[in-house]
């Protein structure tokens, strides 16, 4: 006779109260409410903890793995999500309503918030940073050809107006200003 696994419940038996399924992937904080915490996992589900509760208050299936969450610094109820397909999402969770998306050719290493809230600096697999604008839609904002290798992540300084940072798997850390852009509205390097 086989032996049979018995299907996890939780207590109340209700499965969107169960953790996830496959590893999990990325992890955020809201800066507002800090018992808000997402999860992005391999089982392509990104999911709304209350931590004060140690329950799930939200799950949803988002079709690819979500390599990166994080929440809106200004608005506390707008999520962000980088996904393995190349896709970036931005959503308002109250409603489950998107509010822009924008695909890549490329995959996306890691993201973060310009000082205005205004745009996204994303570092990418294949050498290069970029911007998304998302006042008026999620419109390009910049593409800079950075390095051979993968840009392995971009962050913005919360001290200094402007500085971002990006790291490379070619061992070099690059300092950029945002606030002195070239021609082509890419961040002119430090």
């Amino acid at each position: 006779m086989p032996i049979r696994k018995k299907k996890k419940k939780n207590r109340n038996g209700n499965p969107d109260q169960l953790g996830h399924t496959d590893a999990v992937i990325s992890l955020a904080l809201n800066n507002f409410k800090k018992n808000i915490l997402v999860s992005g996992s391999a089982d392509q589900t990104v999911k709304i903890w209350d931590l004060t509760t140690q329950k799930v208050a939200m799950t949803e299936n988002i079709g690819a793995k979500p390599d990166s969450v994080a929440w809106h610094p200004e608005n506390e109820s707008v999520l962000f999500v980088a996904t393995d397909d190349h896709t970036i999402k931005a959503a308002d969770i109250r409603d489950k309503k998107e509010i822009g998306s924008y695909k890549f050719d490329t995959s996306i290493e890691s993201f973060c918030f310009d000082h205005s809230n205004e745009e996204i600096h994303l570092s990418f697999e294949n050498g290069y940073m970029g911007g998304i604008d998302f006042r008026d839609g999620f419109k390009p904002s910049y593409e800079l050809k950075v390095s051979k290798k993968s840009i392995t992540s971009v962050a913005a300084n919360p001290k200094v107006k402007g500085m971002l940072g990006s790291t490379s798997t070619d061992s070099v850390i690059r300092i950029y200003n945002s606030g002195n852009r070239d021609q082509k509205n890419c961040p002119s390097l430090v």
